[in-house]
């Protein structure tokens, strides 16, 4: 649902590799490993919102293709733990992931966060 409402590729990732994506290009992420960096900033449980090229964009895995332009990163918190998170990739230059796409992700982390708590 999220992926048909933003109109971008949308993945769900433990701290280890992206379990669930859905949208244009979820083939090459679904079951993947997810790359060191983007577990150390999980670990860091703060929401990313970046663009290919800036210093603070993240590979989602080791072995992506291409860049996305475009990401958004949200963590998984449950009971205080982070378990992963909600990301959010565009690969149009013109259509940058902005402050809806924003809540929209950290709304889905925390769902998914409170789902797991129960």
């Amino acid at each position: 649902s999220l992926s048909q409402t933003v109109g971008c590729l949308v993945c769900v990732c433990d701290m280890d590799q992206v379990i669930a994506a859905a949208g244009n290009g979820k083939k090459e992420l679904q079951d993947k490993y997810i790359s060191r960096q983007l577990e150390r900033h999980l670990g860091t449980r703060t929401q990313l919102a970046a663009s290919a090229g800036e210093k603070a964009y993240i590979p989602v895995v080791d072995t992506q293709d291409e860049d996305y332009e475009h990401e958004v990163i949200s963590p998984i918190l449950c009971e205080g733990d982070v378990i992963g998170g909600v990301i959010l990739l565009s690969r149009d230059a013109k259509k940058k992931l902005a402050e809806l796409e924003q809540k929209m992700a950290a709304c889905a982390a925390a769902f998914l966060g409170s789902q797991m708590e129960q």
